[in-house]
C-alpha cells in the first residue's frame, strides 16, 4: 500500500516536468514575435534614416560630409545586423535615428 502514493506522487510531477517545456515554447513564440516586429519597425527607422544622410552628405563638402558618411555607415551596419537576424539594442537604434550629438 505504501508504493501507491509514491507512485502517484512522482506521475504528478512527470505531469508537471512534462507541461513546462509548452509553456515555455509558448512565451518564447510570442517574444519571437514581438522582436520580428520591432526589429521591422527598425529596419524601417534606420533606412529611413540612411537616405537622410545619404542626402545630407550629397549637399555637405569636406570634414562635414565626411562626419555625415561617417555616421551613415554605423547606421547601414545596423540594418546589416537587423537583415542577418542579430539583436540590436534598441538605444543604438534609437541614437542612430536620432542623429550625431554634435551637428555637421
Amino acid at each position: 500500500m505504501k508504493k501507491a502514493p509514491r507512485f502517484v506522487a512522482l506521475a504528478a510531477l512527470g505531469v508537471a516536468l512534462a507541461a513546462t517545456p509548452v509553456a515555455a515554447q509558448t512565451s518564447t513564440t510570442t517574444t519571437t514575435t514581438t522582436t520580428t516586429t520591432r526589429s521591422s519597425a527598425d529596419l524601417e527607422r534606420l533606412e529611413s534614416a540612411e537616405r537622410q544622410l545619404a542626402a545630407q552628405a550629397s549637399a555637405t563638402k569636406g570634414a562635414a560630409q565626411q562626419e555625415i558618411l561617417l555616421e551613415k555607415r554605423r547606421v547601414q551596419m545596423l540594418i546589416d545586423a537587423l537583415e542577418s537576424g542579430q539583436r540590436v539594442d534598441p538605444r543604438e537604434v534609437d541614437a542612430a535615428v536620432s542623429g550625431p550629438s554634435t551637428p555637421f
